[in-house]
């Protein structure tokens, strides 16, 4: 997944390079025996051709997003009608302890760490899991749970891609 992605990024920005060096090629040209329609026509030429590499890009990735949700959504639906015995053999729970760390007086001044340990080393052996998060606090009375709900969201995502990142970086050095 992730290398389609960086592969439509790499195309973006090709267009984009290969709309600098027509640039500078142009400025580089003897300006006075050059048309200014002309330049100005190459300018706007190169300027479409780097936003449509852009427009390209941006289709391909929303493309690719929907249709991993679609395929999510699928999987999610196959999965409820299932027994929850076979669910806890095909995709076991995996604990993932989340430490809440105040980083100031305030009740909204706090920071989430996650450690997936666990789970990295089950996908990388081939295991899908159910995230299970157990959450380490001094307390949550007074918090807002609803922002804290979305924060969650945001960091476990962030979080489990750059410990997965690591992981592939410790492996291959």
């Amino acid at each position: 997944m992730s290398a389609w992605i960086r592969g439509t990024s790499e195309k973006a920005r090709n267009a984009a390079e290969s709309a600098a060096e027509r640039a500078i090629d142009v400025s580089k040209e003897n300006l006075p025996s050059i048309d200014k329609d002309q330049l100005s026509q190459r300018v706007r030429d190169t300027s479409e051709r780097a936003a449509n590499a852009a427009r390209s890009s941006t289709s391909a990735s929303q493309e690719f997003l929907d249709e991993s949700l679609a395929i999510v959504s699928d999987l999610t639906e196959r999965a409820q009608g299932l027994p929850s015995e076979a669910v806890d053999r095909l995709f076991p729970e995996c604990i993932a302890p989340m430490y809440i760390m105040p980083i100031g007086p305030r009740q909204e001044d706090y920071t989430l760490v996650l450690q997936f340990d666990e789970i990295i080393e089950s996908l990388n052996s081939g295991v899908f899991v159910r995230p299970k998060i157990e959450a380490w606090s001094s307390g949550l009375q007074g918090r807002n749970l609803e922002r804290l709900g979305e924060e969650l969201k945001r960091e476990f995502t962030n979080q489990l891609a750059q410990a997965r990142e690591a992981r592939v970086q410790s492996v291959k050095g």
